[in-house]
């Protein structure tokens, strides 16, 4: 068994495979540099650069940043990390007082700096000797109630030096003071950050990056491939269905959604188009999840199934056109209705039952007066 990936949240240090009781996805540090850097000042006591090898396990991630899936054809739940998801959530219980670890990095700091000098015991008045084995005891004391960092501020507060050494300690770090920062620096970070989030991977992006496993994130039946238009590409998302003509199985297109390099989105249902004037039909998109949210909205929307017309001899050209899967369809089709026909088609249905009705034929432009005489 390979060895376990630990959180490297302070207050957490969940280590994978080492807890079966609990299974918790665990998502590394991003390797856009600008991402792993506010990720590193988001956890508390994170003093030093992070990499992409470490990890942070979900609990420190909002639910709605995390999307789970299943492997397609398998039962094995995978876990995918939204782009712009930073961790936020932590026990501040368990962290490190940040006062505590400026005092550590700084008397690390200074010990380097120290010359290594023997002390000669004359130097040390029998008085000072006292004070220190006096704070030693104290100090031994307290650590067998508290934690090291504890015993460390007590011992800074005992000295009275806290508020001094640790002014100096930050005047070390941060040099600059408030005064010393120009309108024009913020501006510029401001600018360099919306920079940063304009470059943001597009949709058709990571299709191109990660074409394989965006194909299988797709709903059932459907597929995604690549067409090239001259010096363009595209990438279709179609929803695949078997029709039989003439004795032969031929494979159809029942839906499908096209995105360009500009991610403008086209919708088509039967090889014909949907206008798009919907929540679920956006015309540009350029957000990878919104895009899958869409193909999954879109394969769940009826489709009208049009006009019955073996009965009757209509002028096709005039009122009705034929899809590519062979259904009859009033020229005014909506293609998606929440019942089995859409409007147009309901109302020409409605019409052609008056004529069989009045065993009226459907001939020419005389279908054009009846139909205006009725619904007009």
């Amino acid at each position: 068994m390979g060895k376990g990936r630990r959180c490297i949240v302070p207050s957490c240090r969940y280590l994978s495979g080492k807890n079966d009781l609990e299974k918790r996805a665990m998502f590394k540090i991003p390797k856009d540099e600008e991402k792993a850097r506010i990720w590193a000042a988001a956890i508390p006591g994170i003093t030093h650069p992070l990499t992409t090898y470490q990890t942070v396990c979900e609990k420190h991630f909002e639910s709605w940043f995390i999307h789970r899936f299943y492997e397609k054809g398998t039962n094995i739940m995978r876990s995918r990390l939204h782009n712009k998801a930073v961790p936020t959530i932590f026990d501040t219980e368990n962290v490190p007082n940040q006062n505590v670890i400026l005092l550590r990095q700084h008397s690390e700091k200074q010990s380097r700096k120290a010359p290594k000098k023997g002390i000669s015991s004359s130097n040390i008045s029998e008085k000072s000797t006292l004070e220190v084995s006096s704070a030693f005891s104290n100090n031994s004391l307290s650590n067998q109630t508290a934690s090291n960092e504890t015993s460390l501020q007590e011992i800074v507060k005992d000295l009275s030096l806290s508020e001094k050494l640790l002014m100096d300690i930050k005047q070390e770090m941060f040099p600059f003071s408030e005064d010393g920062v120009k309108h024009e620096d913020i501006d510029e970070r401001v600018k360099t950050e919306s920079d940063v989030d304009t470059k943001e991977i597009t949709a058709y992006e990571h299709l191109h990056k990660n074409f394989s496993f965006y194909i299988t994130q797709l709903p059932e039946n459907w597929n995604l491939t690549r067409l090239a238009l001259s010096t363009d590409q595209v990438f279709v998302f179609s929803k695949e269905c078997t029709v039989c003509e003439n004795g032969a199985l031929i494979v159809m297109n029942e839906k499908s959604i096209v995105i360009n390099k500009h991610g403008d989105i086209h919708y088509s249902i039967h090889g014909k188009i949907v206008s798009v004037d919907s929540s679920y039909t956006p015309s540009v998109i350029n957000d990878i999840d919104t895009l899958l949210d869409v193909v999954l909205k879109f394969d769940e929307v009826k489709v009208c199934q049009g006009i019955c017309t073996n009965e009757f001899e209509v002028d096709k050209d005039f009122v009705l056109q034929k899809d590519d899967l062979g259904y009859s369809r009033h020229i005014h089709c909506s293609l998606i209705a929440d019942k089995q026909q859409c409007d147009a088609c309901w109302e020409y249905s409605q019409y052609l039952l008056a004529l069989m009705v009045n065993n009226t034929p459907v001939l020419g432009n005389e279908t054009a007066r009846f139909y205006n005489q009725i619904y007009s």
